[in-house]
Order: C-alpha cells, then structure tokens, then sequence
C-alpha cells in the first residue's frame, strides 16, 4: 500500500502554465494516442484549458486595442496643443501688422496736415509723436514676427521687406517729412499682410487633422 501511494506521488500532475502557446492543442493532441483524443476533448480539464487560452488570447487583444487608443489620443492632443500656439502666433502677427498699419497712415495723415500750413513747430512735434508710435508698433511686429510657431516663409519674408521700407520711410521723414507722401502704398500691403497672417490662422483651425474626432 505505501508502495501504491509513493508511486502516484511521483507522477503527481505538475501545474499548468499561466501562458498558453498558439500551439498548444496540437502539442497536446499529438501527445496522446488518438483513441484517447475523443475522450480527451471532452474532459472538463481540456475544457478548462481551452477556457484559459482563449481568455488569454482576449486579454491580449484587449490590452492591444486600449493601447493603441491611448496612443491616439496622445498624438491627437500634441497636435491640437501645436496647432493652438500656431493659430495664436499668427493672429498676433495679423493683429499687431493691421496696427501697423493704421498706425503708418494717421502718420501720413498728420503730414499731409502739416503740409498745408507751413510745417511749423507744433506740427514738426506732433509729427514726431506720430512717428514715434509708428516705430513702436513696428517693433512689436518684429517681436511677433520672430515667434518660432510661425512657419509660412513667403509670409515672414513679406513682412520683413514691408518693415524695412517702412523704417526707412521714417528715417527719411526726419529730415524731410512731406516725402512719406510717396510711400501711401506701404498701408496697403501692411492690412494685406495682416489679413494673410490671419487667413493661416484660419487655415490651421480647419485642417483635418487638428479637428478632433467628433466634430469631423
């Protein structure tokens, strides 16, 4: 009897594994000897097995899918914080070249003013004033101008070329002030570059791919 007893202890089921291999059902129907196959798969502990592989396999599957959803949402949301500081960056530039703009022409305004009535002291100082708001808004320009979110190259390189020869229209003013006349145009392309500027704003708002999922 102890012999029984010793015998069966040492062929005891070892425990199962926690993973089950794709190929698992084949190593185990091979093992065995096909008329024992049919009795085998009816066995509540095949049964269970197959139960733990398929849970296994579901998990898997599972975890997988929540992975790449929360990948997703990830990139979707550096891409919408990206887009908000490009949408911003350019309204700024779009806003403070209107300014700019606006600014230029009351200048020219004050000028053509002065002009009638002789230039004298009151209108050179007024002048000056006007000019010295100008030069003020066109460094802002250039500060919105250097924002490392804009990236539209045909833009900025407009812009820089329209604030050189706007400095260069006050610089000559100082000296003769009635010739910033014959530069009228420069308030044009200031409000043309300003609407630009805001039309890309407009742009990067309504690219696909900065529109999340439920408003497309």
């Amino acid at each position: 009897m102890n012999r029984l007893v010793g015998r069966r202890a040492r062929y005891q089921t070892p425990p199962l594994p926690s993973e089950i291999p794709p190929s698992w059902l084949a190593a185990i129907k091979d093992a065995v000897k096909p008329v024992l196959w049919p009795s085998l798969l009816g066995s509540a502990v095949l049964a269970a097995l197959i139960g733990l592989a398929s849970s296994y396999i579901t998990a898997r599957m599972t975890i997988s899918g929540q992975l790449r959803v929360e990948s997703e949402k990830a990139r979707f949301q550096f891409q919408q914080e990206r887009a908000k500081q490009q949408i911003q960056a350019y309204q700024v530039l779009g806003n403070k070249l209107k300014d700019l703009g606006d600014a230029y022409l009351s200048y020219l305004i004050f000028v053509a003013a002065a002009q009638q009535h002789g230039m004298n002291a009151v209108d050179r100082k007024n002048l000056l004033l006007q000019a010295n708001a100008v030069g003020k808004l066109e460094r802002e320009v250039i500060t919105a101008r250097h924002d490392s979110n804009l990236s539209k190259i045909p833009l900025l390189k407009n812009t820089d070329a329209c604030l050189a020869e706007v400095a260069a229209t006050l610089q000559a003013g100082q000296q003769n002030p009635v010739s910033a006349l014959e530069r009228r145009d420069l308030v044009d392309r200031l409000q043309r570059l300003g609407n630009e500027a805001q039309d890309q704003a407009d742009t990067i708002r309504t690219e696909p791919s900065n529109v999340a999922p439920l408003d497309r």
